[in-house]
């Protein structure tokens, strides 16, 4: 009884402290793309100009956060891609794009549903001005792939598991990663936790943050790129 105990004192000592941090890092995660909301048409120059420099502000102020987070649970150094992080990036990502056309077809012809509730919002966000368009393409591009990786990839599967679990540290990277996007059917959901999971997997075989950022970063690029031109055509 003593035993079991101690293990459960070590389990809170251990996780419980990690926990609590990684809620407040996914609540910032939610909290930077709040100021974009305050950015319309009917407001003077000056309002959005403000709004922009905050949530510019907050992404790069949220951004050295995660990074210092991150560094203090992780024994891997932040370095450049290499030729072999750059291969292994194609291969994951080919593979990452197999199965979110299988799934998204699945959706479509078990739901109905062309695009994910996630992409609908980002949809109308980006059709509200012009400001708005730029900024969100930026930080969707530029900003979001770095934090979220230090994020749902470095600190969570760092600070959680051992360097030599795989499996877990992804699913679970996957399911916390997923949590964060709205979905509205379980097939939809799968597909974020599944791009989750192969940006983890990049993440553990390349021991470089900056990998899966750069993965991050291109799926993005292509996602935006079809509601771009929906919208500027």
């Amino acid at each position: 009884m003593k035993h079991v105990s101690t293990n459960v004192l070590e389990w809170i000592h251990n996780y419980v402290p990690k926990i609590i941090v990684l809620l407040l890092l996914y609540l910032m995660v939610g909290f930077v793309q709040l100021p974009i909301r305050f950015i319309n048409d009917n407001a003077s120059v000056l309002h959005n100009t403000v709004y922009v420099i905050i949530y510019f502000v907050s992404f790069i102020v949220a951004i050295l956060i995660a990074r210092k987070v991150y560094l203090d649970h992780t024994h891997h150094p932040i370095r450049k891609v290499t030729k072999q992080d750059l291969w292994l990036i194609i291969k994951v990502y080919a593979l990452a794009l197999v199965v979110e056309f299988i799934l998204n077809y699945l959706n479509y012809k078990l739901n109905g549903q062309l695009s994910s509730k996630n992409n609908d919002v980002i949809m109308q966000l980006l059709e509200r001005n012009r400001t708005v368009l730029i900024i969100m393409t930026i930080s969707m591009v530029c900003l979001s792939p770095i934090l979220e990786e230090f994020v749902f990839r470095g600190y969570i599967m760092d600070a959680f598991f051992g360097p030599k679990r795989l499996w877990w540290p992804m699913i679970v990277s996957g399911l916390v990663f997923a949590s964060g996007h709205l979905t509205s059917t379980w097939i939809s959901f799968a597909v974020y936790v599944s791009l989750g999971m192969f940006l983890g997997y990049v993440y553990k075989r390349s021991n470089n943050i900056r990998a899966s950022m750069l993965m991050h970063a291109l799926n993005n690029f292509l996602s935006v790129i079809p509601l771009l031109i929906m919208i500027l055509r």
